[in-house]
């Protein structure tokens, strides 16, 4: 994926950024950037019991960020990394009990092609669905108790995901994205 930045440049003569595209992790990161700090929306949304939102935004309107925010919070592959990415932030100076707690499973349908054959893109997302799942279990070995790549059905992308999701060894709450 592409990222780019608009450039402004103020009195002090350094560049100041606006992301117009990125991750959470990587905006994080850089150096006089002008953004609002949205994380205190993590609180509020760890006090609810359970949720499950829909985005409903124009385009450019931070909903990917926004979910990278709750990726890089709540996946526990990413513990060791929290004060470098949070430090900073309302969210990691009032952690919540939800920090680093989930194991992160992310999909990204704009890989699948809406043009083409029935066939043509029934391949495609099984494809995607199948990279997904392989990188889930490789980026979670720790946490998974041994859960092989082997659930990986080549030809079915939603067979494999079943079978990772409801495996016997996965004691763990997954968020999906």
């Amino acid at each position: 994926m592409c990222r780019t930045f608009l450039i402004l440049f103020s009195k002090s003569k350094a560049p100041t950024l606006l992301p117009t595209q990125g991750g959470f992790h990587e905006i994080t990161s850089l150096y006089n950037l002008i953004a609002a700090d949205k994380t205190r929306y993590i609180e509020l949304l760890d006090k609810l019991p359970k949720y499950q939102y829909m985005f409903l935004r124009p385009r450019r309107w931070g909903k990917s960020t926004f979910l990278q925010t709750l990726t890089d919070y709540y996946d526990k592959g990413k513990k060791d990394y929290f004060n470098d990415i949070f430090g900073g932030l309302y969210i990691g100076k009032n952690p919540t009990s939800g920090r680093n707690s989930l194991l992160v499973l992310r999909f990204d349908f704009s890989t699948v092609s809406g043009t083409g054959t029935p066939n043509t893109m029934r391949e495609q997302f099984d494809l995607m669905i199948n990279d997904e799942v392989t990188r889930f279990l490789e980026q979670n070995q720790a946490f998974l108790r041994g859960l092989k790549l082997e659930l990986i059905h080549n030809s079915h992308g939603a067979k494999s995901l079943k079978e990772v999701l409801v495996s016997r060894r996965m004691f763990h709450q997954v968020f999906v994205y």
